[in-house]
C-alpha cells in the first residue's frame, strides 16, 4: 500500500535537525481529492552537551488516527524502534483501516493522521 511505503519512508528520510514529522491527508468528500501535508518537526532545545540528554535514533514514539465520516476506524499510539517503523510490515491494523477508508463512497470524508517523533533517552 502506497500511503504505507510513504510513512516508513517518511521515518527513513528524517533530516537529522528534526525528532519527526505529522503527517494529514484528508478527503472532504467533494470529488477535490485528498489535501495533504507534512511538518517536520524540529528540536525544541539546543543539542545537548555532555552527560545531558540526548535524542534516541532507535526510541520512537507515534499516534495514529483514521476516520470516515468522522467515525474512527483507527486510534492508536506506541513506541517502538526506528528500525520498526520504517518496515511497512509493521502497520497490519493501519492497512486494515486504510482499506475499509478507501472502499468509501466518492463523497464520504477521511481523514489520515500519523504523528511520529524521536523520544529522549
Amino acid at each position: 500500500m502506497a500511503l504505507i511505503e510513504t510513512i516508513a519512508l517518511l521515518h527513513r528520510s528524517l533530516p537529522k535537525e528534526f525528532i519527526g514529522f505529522d503527517f494529514v491527508a484528508e478527503r472532504p468528500g467533494d470529488r477535490g481529492g485528498f489535501i495533504v501535508t507534512v511538518d517536520w518537526i524540529g528540536r525544541r532545545d539546543p543539542e545537548p552537551g555532555p552527560g545531558g540528554a540526548s535524542i534516541s535514533q532507535d526510541g520512537w514514539s507515534r499516534q495514529t488516527s483514521i476516520t470516515l465520516e468522522g467515525e474512527g476506524l483507527e486510534a492508536s499510539s506506541g513506541s517502538g524502534t526506528l528500525q520498526s517503523w520504517t518496515q511497512p510490515s509493521e502497520y497490519d491494523s493501519e492497512k486494515r483501516a486504510l482499506i475499509k477508508a478507501f472502499a468509501a463512497e466518492w463523497n464520504q470524508s477521511i481523514s489520515i493522521c500519523f504523528s511520529s517523533r524521536r523520544t529522549k533517552d
